[in-house]
């Protein structure tokens, strides 16, 4: 899985946090009181809070992208932590005013209020806590996706590397044999102009022998 392919399943996981979130937030809510009512703003405080996590995430993994896709995710990033910090705010707002309302009402002064909404937070959290463990667990098959990665195209740089150091030996042993080459031709070269100068000195002397011959039979 490639960086980006990574980003857009944490903004798909986000954006479907933040959908589910704004159903409860602006819909659902408004049908509740007591403590059903302050159960499912700590679930969606808990909820907004896995978000955030995930666009830290984003936001860790971003500088690792090419440079032609890093201001697309950063823009859209902003985007998304601009509509977090709303759904905070909105579902902060609610949750004062629910405690508020209890606080008027006695409503905690039941036997079972704490004990009810500890159990809540408890599951509260450990949904959470998986959620957070998953994306970490993800991270890591990431990480270890990305070094293996890099050992191949290491590796392939080694045998490429081999590759040329061989080429640069034959390359090597080529000019040595026609340095040789040259070297016997300068030899026969030479040879051969010295087998030539031998033939017309003998040429000249045979010349020379049959002139003072006819020279003699004619004096």
């Amino acid at each position: 899985m490639t960086s980006v392919e990574l980003i857009d399943n944490y903004f798909l996981d986000y954006e479907n946090i933040i959908d589910t979130v704004s159903n409860k937030l602006y819909t659902d809510i408004s049908a509740q009181s007591g403590l059903e009512r302050k159960s499912t703003l700590r679930w969606l405080q808990n909820e907004l809070n896995e978000a955030d996590d995930i666009l830290t995430q984003i936001e860790f993994e971003i500088p690792s992208l090419a440079a032609e896709f890093k201001d697309h995710y950063q823009s859209k990033l902003r985007s998304n932590k601009s509509t977090l910090s709303k759904l905070k705010d909105e579902t902060g707002r609610l949750l004062d005013s629910s405690d508020r309302h209890e606080l008027l009402a006695g409503s905690s002064d039941s036997p079972y209020y704490d004990d009810q909404q500890e159990r809540q937070d408890l599951l509260l959290d450990a949904d959470r806590m998986d959620n957070t463990n998953a994306r970490l667990e993800n991270s890591h098959r990431i990480a270890l996706d990305t070094e293996d990665v890099g050992a191949e195209i290491l590796r392939n740089l080694r045998q490429q590397r081999e590759q040329i150091e061989n080429t640069h030996n034959t390359l090597g042993e080529a000019d040595t044999g026609i340095d040789r080459s040259m070297r016997t031709l300068k030899k026969m070269w030479r040879h051969s102009i010295k087998q030539k100068a031998v033939t017309w000195l003998i040429i000249g002397i045979l010349v020379l022998l049959i002139l003072i011959v006819l020279w003699g039979k004619f004096m």
